[in-house]
């Protein structure tokens, strides 16, 4: 749970830093609600699901293909990493 916290806030804050800059430029103001935070957890959410299920499609497709071991290993890892997210 704690890598799934930390890898979000590594991500969000600078993305969340431009994006105040950005509006304190053009004069907006934004609150930080627990409803805005549930948002955006639920789209990383469907974004983590998404990137997992390709990454699972593409190791079925290329399981069985000739010369394609670490390939097939590079995207099981990257679908191992995106399993400790959830």
């Amino acid at each position: 749970m704690k890598l799934r916290a930390k890898l979000v806030a590594d991500i969000s804050d600078p993305l969340k830093a431009n994006a105040i800059e950005q509006s304190q430029k053009e004069g907006k103001v934004f609150e930080d609600t627990s409803s805005g935070r549930a948002k955006l957890r639920y789209i990383v959410g469907w974004c983590v699901a998404t990137l997992r299920h390709r990454k699972r499609s593409a190791v079925r497709q290329n399981l069985y293909s000739n010369n394609s071991r670490d390939y097939v290993n590079q995207l099981y890892y990257q679908a191992s990493m995106l399993d400790t997210l959830i």
